[in-house]
């Protein structure tokens, strides 16, 4: 029987596909995590990278949320570096499916390769479904085992586009009103130009922003932000 890992690595409850902005260069690849993540897909593996920052994990979280009826282990591999792969990945093959984060962190790794190499052949056998996520596309990934390698071929390689900033802006304000607030478009446009472009740090100060909004029962104007964010 498989034995559930004693480690605490559930994904995020909140990263769902619902809250996570499309842009347009990126919508065929959501279609397909969507269909990967419900029984009617004949993909049993799929590799998704992007750079840091445009939302891999987010969308690796969603497809487990989103699997309601499948039995899914989801593994941020930095995490689990002090622990012996082999018994991590020991019995999901009778899972139905694999999810594994942050995928660049095992190369050149001898004992996480070679592990990864036989679980690929177990659950392939088993015709169970494996999804990997990356900051690196995968003809950069600096594999030592060629056999590993080789079956990275196999899948379905899928980029998520980075945004420009006029998605940047549009993603912010999307943010907010899943959270329920509005951000007025100048607000938007002055977070941009303050915090800097990276979608993490921005995500996390909508964050914040909703939080004062509430606490204090003010709307978002530049003022406030200004205020809140100490620029």
């Amino acid at each position: 029987m498989y034995k559930q890992i004693p480690l605490a690595i559930s994904p995020e409850s909140d990263s769902t596909f619902d809250n996570f902005f499309v842009s347009l260069s990126n919508q065929h690849l959501i279609t397909a995590l969507k269909q990967f993540s419900m029984s009617n897909t004949d993909e049993p593996f799929i590799y998704l990278w992007g750079n840091k920052g445009s939302g891999v994990t987010h969308l690796l979280e969603a497809v487990q949320n989103s699997a309601e009826f499948l039995s899914i282990q989801y593994l941020p591999i930095k995490e689990l570096l002090d622990y012996p792969p082999a018994d991590i990945m020991e019995g999901m093959e009778q899972l139905d499916m694999v999810c594994i984060d942050d995928f660049e962190t095992i190369a050149g790794r001898a004992d996480w390769e070679e592990s990864l190499f036989h679980l690929f052949n177990r659950l392939r056998e088993c015709r169970k479904r494996l999804l990997i996520a990356s900051h690196l596309p995968l003809r950069s990934l600096p594999i030592q085992l060629a056999d590993l390698q080789s079956r990275l071929q196999w899948g379905v390689v899928f980029h998520v586009e980075s945004l420009d900033d006029v998605e940047k802006q549009q993603a912010i304000q999307f943010r907010a009103d899943k959270l329920g607030m509005q951000l007025p478009d100048e607000v938007a446009a002055y977070l941009l130009q303050r915090i800097g472009r990276s979608t993490n740090e921005l995500f996390s100060v909508v964050k914040e922003l909703d939080h004062a909004s509430l606490s204090e029962q003010k709307k978002l104007t530049i003022p406030f932000v200004k205020k809140i964010l100490k620029l």
